[in-house]
């Protein structure tokens, strides 16, 4: 049976309002989209095509999925935001090679077991869904780089996610998150985190260590001091370490008032002590590379220290103000 054929047999099985927008690469099928189609249930004949990378289902009125959805062994992105979702197949274990998936806005509560085995998994959202704990399917899935779990009704974050090896960002705002574990010193390759609004009254201090964070929101959590308390320590301790494009430079810069010229790492003139602009990040002045100004607190930059974050965290790294 032909991919076409497969396509209108799919096709039968759906509302005869819905349109299906399909790639076709050879004679394959690659991607899928019913975006925005008010699709109340997916046909279970969505397992014949076993060749699908990326399914588009967003926006649309899916309560959950057919267990059929296992047999797309090759899928790598699943996209199901702005749906009804409460629950998930087992099945969904099934797709290993999986590297993204996006639940955000769904009424989810909970996650099958079998989400563990979702051995390849970048990148999750499950951000404005109905979660009261974290869930801990997740500290097993050792590839994720990012998860989003931001406006649930969350709790507490568990000791395991000292687990996730390669985790690089993690989004708990508008929780209600009372501590941070310990055990989150260890995710060395932590760059962004961001717990917001939540019920903090301690500060996490297994955070200050990290060698690759540069970006920590703690804003609108009940401990006066806790902003304070980590002011400075990663908008350039940190950083710099996470650029790692920091030199000693025999470069040099010149005096604006008297026309004096000594090494960019000197930032106050020698002759008529005038301090000279120098990049937040490595205390270095300018001379031919090019500048970067935060419109909100007027700090200076070099544009290869600042870009890497910017593009990261789309904050300027001193005031945390964003940027564009």
């Amino acid at each position: 049976m032909g991919d076409q054929e497969l396509l209108e047999i799919f096709q039968k099985e759906l509302p005869e309002h819905v349109e299906v927008e399909t790639q076709f690469i050879i004679e394959d099928i690659d991607i899928l989209s019913i975006d925005n189609q008010q699709l109340r249930k997916l046909p279970k004949q969505i397992g014949y095509f076993t060749n699908l990378r990326i399914l588009y289902l967003n926006q649309n009125e899916l309560t959950t999925l057919p267990d059929s959805i296992g047999h797309l062994s090759f899928l790598e992105k699943l996209l199901l935001a702005e749906n009804k979702i409460e629950n998930l197949p087992g099945n969904i274990g099934k797709l290993v090679k999986l590297e993204e998936i996006d639940l955000a806005q769904n009424q989810l509560e909970i996650l099958p077991d079998q989400f563990a085995d979702l051995s390849n998994l970048k990148r999750i959202d499950l951000s404005h869904n109905q979660l009261t704990a974290f869930p801990t399917q997740l500290c097993q899935i050792r590839s994720l780089e990012e998860i989003d779990l931001s406006d649930n009704k969350i709790t507490e974050i568990p000791e395991e996610i000292a687990n996730l090896e390669n985790l690089k960002i993690l989004k708990l705002p508008n929780n209600q998150i009372k501590t941070v574990p310990q055990t989150i010193e260890n995710l060395e390759t932590l760059q962004v985190i961001d717990l917001h609004d939540n019920a903090i009254d301690t500060a996490p201090l297994g955070l200050r260590d990290l060698p690759a964070l540069i970006d920590v929101n703690l804003t609108g959590n009940p401990v006066d001091t806790i902003n304070t308390w980590y002011e400075g320590k990663f908008a350039v301790q940190k950083l710099i370490k996470y650029l790692r494009q920091y030199t000693r430079s025999e470069e040099v810069h010149t005096c604006p008032a008297c026309g004096n010229s000594q090494p960019v790492g000197i930032i106050v003139c020698n002759n008529c002590e005038y301090q000279l602009d120098h990049c937040y990040v490595c205390k270095q002045g300018f001379t031919s590379r090019e500048k970067k100004l935060c419109p909100n607190c007027m700090a200076l930059f070099h544009e290869e220290h600042l870009g890497p974050v910017f593009k990261l965290t789309g904050k300027c790294p001193k005031c945390k103000h964003k940027m564009r």
